[in-house]
Protein backbone atom coordinates (compact mmCIF):
# COMPACT_ATOMS: atom_id res chain seq x y z
CA UNK A 1 0.00 0.00 0.00
CA UNK A 2 1.09 3.04 -0.92
CA UNK A 3 1.67 6.48 1.50
CA UNK A 4 -0.08 9.53 1.56
CA UNK A 5 1.93 12.89 1.70
CA UNK A 6 1.33 13.02 5.11
CA UNK A 7 1.97 9.13 5.87
CA UNK A 8 5.24 9.66 4.36
CA UNK A 9 6.52 12.68 5.99
CA UNK A 10 4.87 11.23 9.40
CA UNK A 11 7.47 8.26 8.99
CA UNK A 12 10.98 9.08 9.98
CA UNK A 13 9.38 10.93 13.13
CA UNK A 14 8.26 7.11 14.10
CA UNK A 15 11.58 5.93 13.03
CA UNK A 16 13.12 8.19 15.00
CA UNK A 17 11.47 7.87 18.18
CA UNK A 18 11.44 4.02 18.14
CA UNK A 19 15.64 3.91 17.82
CA UNK A 20 15.82 6.64 20.70
CA UNK A 21 12.81 4.15 22.47
CA UNK A 22 14.08 1.04 21.96
CA UNK A 23 17.42 0.95 20.23
CA UNK A 24 16.38 -1.43 17.06
CA UNK A 25 13.34 -2.23 15.22
CA UNK A 26 12.48 -3.82 11.75
CA UNK A 27 10.57 -2.98 9.07
CA UNK A 28 8.13 -5.99 8.08
CA UNK A 29 6.95 -7.07 4.36
CA UNK A 30 3.61 -4.53 4.96
CA UNK A 31 6.06 -1.24 5.93
CA UNK A 32 5.01 -2.05 9.61
CA UNK A 33 7.46 -1.52 12.05
CA UNK A 34 8.18 -4.06 14.14
CA UNK A 35 9.77 -4.28 17.97
CA UNK A 36 10.05 -7.69 19.42
CA UNK A 37 9.56 -8.01 23.17
CA UNK A 38 9.34 -11.63 24.89
CA UNK A 39 6.86 -13.60 22.88
CA UNK A 40 5.16 -10.74 21.66
CA UNK A 41 6.02 -8.87 18.30
CA UNK A 42 4.63 -4.92 18.39
CA UNK A 43 3.57 -3.35 15.54
CA UNK A 44 3.89 0.78 14.90
CA UNK A 45 1.62 1.24 11.82
CA UNK A 46 1.30 5.04 10.52
CA UNK A 47 -1.81 5.20 8.32
CA UNK A 48 -4.16 7.88 7.36
CA UNK A 49 -7.74 8.51 8.94
CA UNK A 50 -11.06 9.68 7.76
CA UNK A 51 -12.31 12.57 7.64
CA UNK A 52 -13.44 14.05 11.38
CA UNK A 53 -15.43 17.80 12.03
CA UNK A 54 -13.78 19.82 13.78
CA UNK A 55 -16.69 20.69 16.29
CA UNK A 56 -15.66 24.16 16.54
CA UNK A 57 -15.52 25.28 12.95
CA UNK A 58 -17.84 22.11 11.37
CA UNK A 59 -14.89 22.07 8.41
CA UNK A 60 -13.79 18.44 7.24
CA UNK A 61 -10.26 17.44 8.93
CA UNK A 62 -8.09 14.77 7.77
CA UNK A 63 -5.30 13.09 10.52
CA UNK A 64 -3.05 10.53 10.72
CA UNK A 65 -2.99 7.88 12.88
CA UNK A 66 -0.15 5.47 14.41
CA UNK A 67 -1.92 1.79 15.04
CA UNK A 68 0.14 0.60 18.38
CA UNK A 69 -0.62 -3.23 18.15
CA UNK A 70 0.05 -6.67 18.82
CA UNK A 71 -0.98 -10.46 17.50
CA UNK A 72 -1.59 -12.24 20.65
CA UNK A 73 -3.15 -15.69 19.84
CA UNK A 74 -3.62 -17.86 17.18
CA UNK A 75 -5.86 -21.14 16.53
CA UNK A 76 -8.08 -20.64 19.96
CA UNK A 77 -11.04 -21.83 20.25
CA UNK A 78 -14.04 -19.28 19.48
CA UNK A 79 -17.03 -19.37 21.48
CA UNK A 80 -19.00 -17.38 23.46
CA UNK A 81 -16.97 -17.68 26.51
CA UNK A 82 -14.12 -16.02 25.00
CA UNK A 83 -15.93 -13.39 23.03
CA UNK A 84 -17.17 -12.30 26.74
CA UNK A 85 -13.86 -12.49 28.19
CA UNK A 86 -12.70 -10.18 25.62
CA UNK A 87 -15.63 -7.87 25.81
CA UNK A 88 -15.44 -7.97 29.78
CA UNK A 89 -11.63 -7.72 29.94
CA UNK A 90 -11.71 -4.38 27.73
CA UNK A 91 -12.87 -2.54 30.50
CA UNK A 92 -9.80 -3.36 32.44
CA UNK A 93 -7.07 -1.67 29.67
CA UNK A 94 -6.18 1.57 30.06
CA UNK A 95 -3.90 1.63 26.57
CA UNK A 96 -5.46 -0.41 23.95
CA UNK A 97 -8.53 -3.14 23.43
CA UNK A 98 -8.64 -6.48 22.78
CA UNK A 99 -10.12 -7.87 19.39
CA UNK A 100 -11.12 -11.04 18.00
CA UNK A 101 -10.61 -11.94 14.40
CA UNK A 102 -13.12 -14.73 14.12
CA UNK A 103 -11.79 -15.93 10.26
CA UNK A 104 -7.96 -16.43 11.60
CA UNK A 105 -9.25 -17.14 14.42
CA UNK A 106 -6.68 -14.60 16.00
CA UNK A 107 -7.04 -12.23 19.21
CA UNK A 108 -5.03 -8.64 19.16
CA UNK A 109 -4.05 -6.10 21.14
CA UNK A 110 -4.16 -2.56 19.80
CA UNK A 111 -3.67 1.24 20.73
CA UNK A 112 -4.20 4.18 18.43
CA UNK A 113 -2.59 7.57 18.47
CA UNK A 114 -2.79 10.61 16.92
CA UNK A 115 -0.17 11.02 14.51
CA UNK A 116 -0.24 14.53 14.11
CA UNK A 117 0.66 15.58 17.36
CA UNK A 118 2.84 12.20 17.94
CA UNK A 119 5.45 12.84 20.88
CA UNK A 120 8.51 10.24 22.14
CA UNK A 121 7.11 9.98 25.21
CA UNK A 122 3.54 9.10 24.18
CA UNK A 123 4.79 6.50 21.41
CA UNK A 124 7.72 4.76 23.64
CA UNK A 125 4.74 4.39 26.60
CA UNK A 126 1.96 3.14 24.23
CA UNK A 127 4.57 0.99 22.95
CA UNK A 128 5.54 -0.67 25.94
CA UNK A 129 1.89 -1.05 27.70
CA UNK A 130 0.91 -2.95 24.44
CA UNK A 131 3.96 -5.13 24.97
CA UNK A 132 3.37 -5.92 28.45
CA UNK A 133 -0.24 -6.51 27.79
CA UNK A 134 0.19 -8.41 25.45
CA UNK A 135 2.41 -10.92 26.79
CA UNK A 136 0.22 -10.63 30.18
CA UNK A 137 -3.38 -11.27 27.86
CA UNK A 138 -1.57 -13.93 25.58
CA UNK A 139 -0.72 -15.95 28.61
CA UNK A 140 -4.32 -15.97 30.15
CA UNK A 141 -6.17 -16.54 26.64
CA UNK A 142 -3.69 -19.52 25.76
CA UNK A 143 -4.11 -21.24 29.19
CA UNK A 144 -7.99 -20.54 28.99
CA UNK A 145 -9.17 -20.73 24.85
CA UNK A 146 -6.18 -22.78 23.66
CA UNK A 147 -4.01 -21.65 20.96
CA UNK A 148 -0.51 -20.66 20.19
CA UNK A 149 1.18 -17.38 20.86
Amino acid sequence: MDDSARVASLRPLVQRYLKEAFGSFYTDEDGDYVIPYEDVRVHVIPRDWHEVPDLRTGEPRTYTVVLVCAWINRGMRVDAELTEFIATENRNLLFGRLSLDPERPAVRLDNNLLGDYLNFEELAVAVACVAKEAERYGELIAARFGGSR
